[in-house]
């Protein structure tokens, strides 16, 4: 990795985030990809070549976004890469970000021939709402597929199926923002806005069943029997026949083996009070036998609030 070189990026503007950052990160095939957002440019590393890809196949230019959930997978020679982008921005007379041109998308990088192709893409079309992100690309090892998850956003929300052909079809309505793999199923969260986790939903790959496991009050699942406040989901991982879905204020352990309604655990972790210090729009790597995943603190924030609910978020997101 050493030989890759070094890389280092100024803060830009964007016309819905203050700035952006490196998502999607991933090392795949002799290729490291990495999404800078909100550049809007796809990054390829290897250590002879690098190609730059600026999300040209979608909409017009000026372009900003890419992904700002790690939305990445790689299988065989092929990188798949998503989320969402302003394709061209486009700012309203009252000084509003416009999402007419807001798409969601999945593209591929073929690694061996070094070529990016779009696979996917939605737009709602509208000035103040916008389809769901492309927040989580679970590849299907039995439908050779891609599995994905969306519940940032106001329409077409849940785990959708995309072909390597680029078909779409909604397989959960409930929205999800991340996901993974435990033995022939395929599972995700079911996350409702800023409350966050509210339950697993997974699918049977070979059979092709879902089943949900939803706890209702997140308080009847805590090992110290505290109150559960906006958990949003960071991070699903699976490891030593587990599920760990990495959540603001802590950690939410499935064990598939124990009878439903005792087989869901959440464990206080890092839950400051009146913060939203937590795993959110970060990514994970399994080491040393555990699972390593950065919680921050992230930069949300709302300048204009134009409505009551607005205000009373900006409240919440603006503090220190």
């Amino acid at each position: 990795m050493e030989r890759l070189g070094q890389y280092r990026f100024g803060s830009s503007r964007s016309p819905e985030w203050g700035s952006g950052g490196i998502f999607g990160l991933k090392y795949h095939g002799g290729y490291l990809y990495f999404m800078l957002s909100m550049d809007a440019k796809a990054y390829f590393v290897s250590k002879d070549h690098v190609k730059i890809y600026g999300l040209d196949l979608i909409g017009k230019p000026p372009r900003s976004g890419g992904d700002t959930y790690n939305a990445s997978d790689a299988i065989d020679n092929k990188i798949f890469f998503g989320g969402w982008v302003h394709a061209p921005i486009s700012i309203s007379h009252d000084r509003r970000v416009d999402f007419s041109n807001k798409y969601s998308h999945i593209h591929v990088f073929n690694a061996d021939e070094q070529e990016v192709r779009l696979l996917w893409s939605e737009t709602g079309g509208y000035r103040d709402t916008w389809v769901g992100e492309v927040s989580n690309i679970l590849y299907d090892p039995v439908g050779q597929r891609l599995l994905v998850s969306r519940a940032d956003g106001s329409t077409n929300l849940g785990v959708y199926s995309v072909t390597l052909d680029g078909k779409s079809e909604r397989l959960s309505d409930r929205p999800s923002l991340k996901g993974t793999l435990l033995w022939d199923l395929a599972c995700f969260d079911i996350s409702m806005g800023f409350e966050g986790f509210r339950g697993i939903q997974c699918l049977d790959l070979v059979e092709g069943r879902w089943f949900q496991r939803i706890p209702g009050d997140l308080s009847r699942i805590s090992v110290d029997g505290g109150s559960v406040t906006r958990a949003g989901v960071g991070v699903m991982a699976s490891m030593y026949n587990r599920i760990f879905v990495f959540v603001r204020g802590g950690l939410i352990i499935w064990e598939p083996w124990e009878k439903e309604g005792e087989d869901l655990y959440f464990l206080r972790l890092f839950d400051f009070p009146s913060t939203d210090y937590g795993p959110l729009r970060t990514s994970y790597t399994h080491l040393g036998g555990g699972i390593l995943v950065p919680f921050n603190t992230y930069p949300h924030g709302i300048l204009r609030a134009s409505d009551e609910k607005l205000l009373e978020i900006a409240r919440r997101l603006n503090s220190p």
